[in-house]
């Protein structure tokens, strides 16, 4: 019976689970649903940018270049869609009678346009020198776009001052920043490579001199700092890794200090321990931040980064090469990662920052992220061209030709260096073993998880760098132009241009080098590390300098200083050419002023004041640029001279002095406190003044009343005693009924 009422329950048990519908979990997308899903929420039609269309043709999507136009506001961004059209091999009638209407009409700054920034030309719009070959080939007149004259005047303003960020054609003149940012000395560095590719083959010197300032003066020993030697790094990372390996490409493959300074700073802001504690990683978003002290995250410089490991990865050594598989295939995957914790995503489309709108050009950002975060380099690895156009460019090194995703058709096009990929589009990794460099489709199969063809459609583009190319791993030094002195027309009002002297005369050569110290200036520096850069007229044997008068110090190329005491100095460089020849430069003084002012605060006082109105007194040991207060913690209030604090409110207050001197340095007073009490009123004083004062009269006339009765007493007839008290033995004068021992009466 027992049993079968234990077998009853069972069943009823059993039955009862049948009756629950349990809800089934949605699985999670694959990469390959993802990707499309993001892709379905571009308006392809009507683009709002050139990198619509761009990417249209990337991503199987309907993209025309044309229908772009309309959206163009200015000759800037005209050149940049003329140029990634160019790299797409896409042409248009259309674009190019508008390009060549812009070219005549645009106003200029020398022989370089004018796009109407108030300090001059921004070294950013590198794609600009791409405007002298366009007005050429469609038919412009070339006075006014002269490549030649372009560039000697902007070799005239790197003279001047090779850490430049704006220059001014017409006059020479340059504009910077004091110590400037290691990737905009590349942004410099990469208008002279576009010269040079543009077809003037003197520009190259100067490339390579500005890749050895940047090592002088920007290494940190295993990283680039944004700012001369400090720790901080910044998000250019990845740009910066294009633009130096375009230039090592373009010399030949051949580069002092590279890959290994460049992979060095990668591993350090990347790549490192495979486990995103890269200093550039915002922390457990997968995703590029600003900076160290920033954490703003920037959706293109995550671009650039993926490509700019990409395609340093053949160069890696195998820790490096295992760190970063770990990153993109670790739990969660990198694009999981970028899709979950990143903030820049939501339902399919992207944002370029947390605080921006989602946009069709973030979302193709985005799905370009995703597409690189599915190739997994194992034996063989992508093949990205190394271009770098403008400041935070991440389109350009995806050439259309090199690049396609198709989801209805299952299959992609990559560019590769032979060996073995492994794709994680689907719910399983596919692995494909290439033998041979070159432009490949590769077919899979729907569920993304088998690959069923891979067919090579075309070698590598000799029109394009990359990194590194076909049988040369372990590329030979070659030989740098150097500049030779060739006349050349200056005009007017313009310092006629002079390239490093080359000596070929059978005569010895008794010419001392020339130098010009561009850093330090005669001026006065703040900062603890001051660059000193020079240029040489001829190529030495020996260069060193002179601080105040002591002994010379040997350099190899362009330093920093070491840190001087604050005070006035002076310095000469010195430097002898091949043939013995020794010469000085100019001596250069400068002041160094890394002290903050001191300041005094001599009122208010830590006391009260009873008044609403209080001096605010103080003294600096140095003149100012800037002095404030801050009252209560509130926002600085500017002030230029002692004033009087008014409308105080009664209660406890703090207040701190600050001061900026000339030279940026800041300093803060000590925070004083001090309280505003109300003033006791008038007729509370007189009252109390006359209370005080009239009893004081009261007592007075008390106690002289007093005194006279005793003496009255003392003389009113009666015989006083002289008595001793028993307790005390004190001996006083009584009258005898006071007294307790009448014996003792004398």
């Amino acid at each position: 019976m027992k049993v079968l009422k234990a077998s009853s329950l069972v069943l009823l048990i059993i039955v009862a689970f049948s009756l629950i519908t349990v809800p089934v979990k949605a699985e999670d997308p694959t990469l390959a649903d993802q990707l499309n899903m993001t892709l379905n929420t571009v308006n392809w039609s009507s683009p709002t940018s050139f990198v619509v269309p761009h990417f249209g043709l990337i991503f199987a999507r309907e993209s025309n270049y044309d229908a772009a136009l309309v959206a163009i506001p200015d000759f800037r961004m005209l050149l940049q869609m003329k140029r990634i059209a160019e790299i797409d091999g896409f042409n248009s009638s259309l674009l190019n009678q508008t390009v060549a209407e812009a070219l005549i009409n645009q106003q200029m700054i020398g022989h370089w346009p004018d796009l109407d920034d108030e300090e001059g030309v921004l070294v950013y719009w590198r794609f600009m020198v791409f405007a002298y070959r366009y007005a050429a080939e469609l038919g412009v007149d070339t006075s006014k776009w002269n490549m030649t004259r372009a560039f000697q005047e902007y070799l005239d303003c790197w003279l001047n001052d090779i850490d430049f960020l704006w220059f001014n054609p017409a006059d020479g003149s340059s504009t910077d920043h004091s110590n400037r940012y290691y990737d905009e000395n590349a942004q410099v560095l990469s208008i002279f490579l576009k010269v040079y590719q543009e077809g003037v083959p003197e520009a190259m010197y100067y490339a390579n001199q500005m890749w050895a300032h940047l090592c002088a003066s920007h290494w940190a020993g295993s990283y680039f700092p944004y700012k001369g030697t400090s720790s901080q790094v910044e998000c250019e990372a990845g740009h910066f890794a294009e633009i130096i390996a375009e230039l090592y490409a373009a010399n030949g493959h051949y580069l002092p200090n590279f890959p290994n300074y460049v992979l060095q700073d990668l591993n350090y802001k990347f790549i490192s321990g495979g486990d995103w504690s890269g200093m550039l990683w915002s922390p457990g978003a997968y995703v590029v931040r600003h900076a160290e002290s920033n954490p703003e995250k920037r959706l293109e410089n995550t671009v650039t980064a993926w490509a700019s490991m990409h395609s340093y990865y053949a160069v890696m050594n195998d820790t490096m090469k295992s760190n970063f598989v770990k990153l993109l295939t670790g739990s969660p995957t990198a694009w999981q990662g970028l899709i979950n914790s990143s903030n820049l995503y939501s339902e399919g489309r992207f944002r370029w920052r947390e605080k921006q709108a989602y946009t069709d050009s973030a979302t193709c950002g985005g799905a370009m992220i995703l597409f690189l975060n599915g190739i997994v380099p194992d034996s063989g690895n992508l093949a990205i061209p190394v271009i770098d156009e403008v400041y935070q460019d991440w389109y350009s090194m995806f050439p259309a030709s090199h690049f396609r995703f198709d989801y209805e058709n299952q299959t992609i096009r990559i560019p590769v260096w032979a060996g073995k990929l492994n794709f994680t589009f689907g719910t399983e990794p596919a692995s494909c073993n290439f033998t041979d460099n070159g432009i490949y489709e590769v077919q899979f199969s729907t569920d993304w998880n088998n690959i069923t063809n891979a067919t090579k459609i075309s070698p590598l583009s000799e029109q394009i760098s990359y990194l590194p190319t076909e049988g040369n791993q372990n590329p030979q030094p070659q030989p740098t132009p150097t500049p030779t002195p060739t006349p050349s027309p200056t005009p007017p009002s313009v310092f006629p241009q002079t390239f490093p002297t080359v000596y070929s005369s059978t005569q010895a050569d008794t010419r001392a080098p020339t130098i010009g110290v561009t850093s330090p200036k005669n001026e006065t520096y703040s900062d603890e590390d001051i660059a000193l850069t020079f240029t040489v007229s001829e190529s030495t044997s020996l260069i060193s300098y002179s601080i105040d008068g002591e002994a010379n110090v040997e350099v190899s190329g362009e330093t920093i200083l070491p840190r001087l005491p604050d005070g006035g100095h002076s310095i000469v460089v010195y430097a002898t050419d091949l043939a013995g020849n020794v010469g000085a430069s100019d001596i250069i003084h400068f002041t160094v002023d890394k002290s903050n002012p001191t300041i005094s605060l001599l009122s208010p006082q830590n006391q009260t004041y009873a008044t609403t109105e209080v001096m605010l007194n103080f003294t600096l040991n140095e003149n100012a640029s800037w002095t404030g207060y801050s009252l209560d913690g509130q926002e600085n209030v500017t002030v230029t001279s002692n004033i009087s604090l008014t409308d105080m409110a009664y209660g406890s207050h703090m207040i701190t002095i600050y001061a900026n001197d000339t030279y940026g340095n800041m300093a803060a007073s000590e925070t004083v406190y001090f309280s505003v009490s109300k003033p006791f009123p008038v007729m509370w004083t007189v009252a109390l003044t006359a209370i005080i004062a009239g009893g004081g009269a009261a007592l007075l006339l008390r106690f002289q009343r007093n005194n006279k009765a005793k003496k009255k007493t003392r003389s009113d007839g009666g015989k006083l005693h002289n008595c001793k008290c028993p307790v005390t033995q004190l001996k006083f004068w009584r009258k005898p009924r006071f007294c307790r021992l009448r014996s003792e009466h004398s």
